[in-house]
């Protein structure tokens, strides 16, 4: 079962919708036991130097250290490398949080080229009702 278009938009059917087959923007693969990995979403992968980074790469990690409620990557602009990852954190309350020793901690679990570039601290990372992170809301704040 799949849509026939979206409703009073013909340009984004078009964009979305070809020859019956439905473009969803998911970025993901298949293993070699057939299990599906959905790894985010087309427009949301960062550009760093000419690699594509999904933003879930660096959230899983980084939400396994200690103090970390919760977080989410975006990127952001830049001259030299097009774009970079901006991480946003959720601090557990009560704790008393070291950027540097944050940032010690994903220089040694992620390759050099998805290390985000900023942290930012703030009080909740937007989810909708049901849980989805709302990236685009941080993607809006990065540009203010």
């Amino acid at each position: 079962m799949m849509m026939d278009g979206y409703y009073h938009s013909e340009e984004l059917t078009r964009a979305t919708v070809a020859d019956g087959v439905l473009y969803t923007n998911d970025l993901g693969y298949i293993d070699e036991a057939g299990r599906v990995y959905v790894l985010g979403r087309k427009d949301d992968v960062i550009n760093y130097k000419g690699i594509k980074i999904a933003p879930e790469e660096i959230e899983s990690v980084a939400v396994k250290c200690d103090g970390i409620v919760d977080c989410a990557c975006v990127p952001v602009k830049d001259a030299v490398c097009g774009q970079v990852p901006k991480l946003f954190v959720q601090i557990a309350d009560f704790v008393e949080y070291d950027e540097q020793q944050f940032f010690e901690y994903l220089r040694a679990s992620l390759e050099a080229s998805r290390v985000p570039v900023a942290i930012e601290v703030i009080s909740e990372i937007p989810r909708s009702s049901n849980g989805k992170l709302q990236r685009k809301k941080l993607m809006e704040q990065c540009l203010q």
